[in-house]
């Protein structure tokens, strides 16, 4: 059964055309969270098929946007870091770890804290030979300017994800495929 779900993940991530890591989420409502922890099939139907405004793919942005917020490759010990790279490990290997759970509280205590957030002063963060000493996902930072709206438009997609996930009252499930 897990080389089948292995293989179906497979197909569905190659037929994303994405090459690497990309970080995906889905917010679900309380109620839906036992299925989609216990039931792999469900979990990666609302990974790649329910494209709609109840998830959100960073693409590779992820560990920029992680860095950006925390100063730090992989700190999970703030709300900022939790943002990415926090939440409950369930479930099999999903590519690159397992699925990890946000609760309500949790995802509306992270919206709250990314409102906060100015992303524009993320200039004066962003350092390319740093990010890259820190081997920060994927190695594109000397890319300058780009890079960096890179980054930023995908945090616009990320704060508008929680905000809306927030105030519906939902969990958050986030992989790294």
């Amino acid at each position: 059964m897990k080389r089948l779900l292995a293989l179906i993940l497979f197909i569905l991530i190659s037929s994303q055309a994405k090459a690497g890591m990309i970080w995906i989420a889905i917010a679900a409502e309380p109620n839906q969270i036992t299925q989609l922890t216990q039931d792999e099939k469900s979990l990666i139907s609302a990974f790649f098929q329910n494209k709609n405004e109840n998830r959100v793919d960073l693409d590779k942005a992820w560990h920029g946007i992680h860095f950006l917020l925390t100063g730090t490759a992989w700190d999970t010990n703030s709300l900022k870091g939790q943002a990415i790279l926090g939440g409950k490990e369930f479930g099999s290997e999903m590519g690159y770890g397992r699925a990890r759970l946000l609760s309500a509280d949790e995802v509306r205590k992270i919206a709250d804290i990314l409102d906060n957030e100015n992303p524009q002063a993320w200039s004066k963060k962003f350092d390319a030979k740093k990010m890259s000493a820190e081997q920060i996902y994927p190695d594109i930072w000397d890319e300058g300017p780009d890079a960096l709206d890179y980054l930023i438009t995908n945090f616009q997609d990320l704060k508008a994800f929680y905000r809306k996930a927030a105030d519906n009252g939902f969990a958050v499930i986030a992989a790294i495929i």
